[in-house]
């Protein structure tokens, strides 16, 4: 990994679960990595409040089908979590220590914006 992940968990569950499990492990970082499978709602700003980061990077096609992350958002902003987030939400973030907006597909300025709130 680029960067070293302290911590994270990732509530919810899915399709995607098994490989985002497989890709942790690919990376080597699994050990630092909590998978938690769905969580009461009530538990979820717990949760939020242990992440060093929040992140939430909608593709343009995601946003088109399902919608934005907004709510999202919005709940790590309220937990007083940085967010890294793509242009979609960048009204939520226009305060600069709200957080960063990056392209969806640029890997190097999202890395570029992890550190910055890592560090």
């Amino acid at each position: 990994a680029v960067w070293q992940v302290r911590e994270s968990e990732k509530p919810g569950s899915g399709a995607g679960m098994d490989g985002l499990q497989q890709r942790a492990r690919e990376l080597g970082i699994s050990q630092h990595c909590v998978f938690t499978g769905r969580v009461p709602y009530q538990r979820v700003a717990e949760l939020i409040n242990t992440f060093n980061v929040s992140i939430s990077l909608d593709s343009e096609y995601r946003g088109d089908l399902y919608g934005s992350s907004a709510t999202k958002v919005r709940q790590y902003l309220a937990c007083g979590q940085p967010v890294i987030s793509g242009p979609g939400e960048s009204v939520l973030l226009a305060q600069p220590d709200f957080g960063t907006i990056v392209a969806v597909t640029d890997l190097a300025q999202i890395q570029q914006a992890i550190l910055r709130w890592l560090t």
